[in-house]
């Protein structure tokens, strides 16, 4: 091995290196004996490499609160509440298409005519019969309703954009279906068109997705008093209150 200017030649192969001088000699008060040890080398000018066998946890910069763990997470306290009968669809809409195209329906809620309009046109272009287009149209009236009955709010947030940094450093990014605010705080409901057959169950595997949510509103000076997830398909909503609403 050589090193001519900024060219380092090992095994006769050049490379272009960056280098820094330094003193070639060590201070005349530096004692190497004290440091030296049973490998009867000087640390002094020596790294240490220290094999690690794979296990480490690393912290993403940033998530979604989409994308994180389904694992079962603690429903204790939550309630199924029933606002409509079970939406008998074509197992034909079954797919993501589908659950997207559900969605946008309760994203506009109560809008103009013009608005849900062109929804209803696009679920028509779709492929979605009028008699679905119209139960979805009335499911949506149907959940607006509980929603002021339920809540009283005095806001309600569609589609709200949060920003927030876990207490581990990572940043998550994610869009919250709703955010009612009430007199005494605020409640999040995240739409869902799954096929389940039991509501409490599956609500379950969300709790870890909601309470991100609930966290970075809480980072936002949020009080929340509890998440919930609507079931669009069965016309039930489970809402399950903070244990310690902050």
């Amino acid at each position: 091995m050589s090193l001519s200017g900024s060219t380092l030649s090992l095994n006769g192969e050049d490379m272009v290196v960056g280098f820094f001088p330094s003193a070639n000699e060590f201070p005349g008060d530096l004692e190497l004996g004290a440091f030296s040890d049973s490998s009867g080398q000087s640390p002094v000018g020596r790294r240490a490499i220290e094999l690690a066998d794979g296990s480490m946890t690393t912290i993403p910069d940033a998530t979604s609160p989409s994308l994180l763990e389904k694992e079962p997470g603690d429903s204790s306290g939550a309630e199924v509440i029933s606002y409509a009968p079970l939406l008998v669809i074509d197992p034909a809409h079954a797919g993501a298409q589908f659950g997207t195209l559900v969605h946008r329906f309760f994203e506009v809620g109560l809008a103009s005519e013009a608005v849900r309009q062109r929804i209803s046109d696009l679920a028509a272009t779709e492929g979605l019969s009028e008699d679905l287009i119209d139960a979805l149209t009335n499911r949506v009236d149907g959940f607006e309703k509980w929603l002021v009955d339920q809540f009283s709010p005095t806001m309600i947030h569609r589609e709200l954009p949060i920003l927030a940094l876990t207490d581990e450093g990572t940043v998550m990014n994610g869009m919250v279906d709703l955010v009612v605010e009430t007199e005494e705080g605020c409640w999040i409901i995240d739409h869902k068109s799954d096929q389940i057959k039991d509501s409490l169950a599956a609500f379950g595997k969300y709790r870890v997705q909601l309470g991100a949510y609930s966290d970075a509103l809480h980072k936002l000076g949020k009080k929340v008093l509890g998440v919930a997830i609507h079931w669009t398909r069965k016309g039930e909503v489970v809402l399950c209150p903070e244990k310690d609403a902050r």
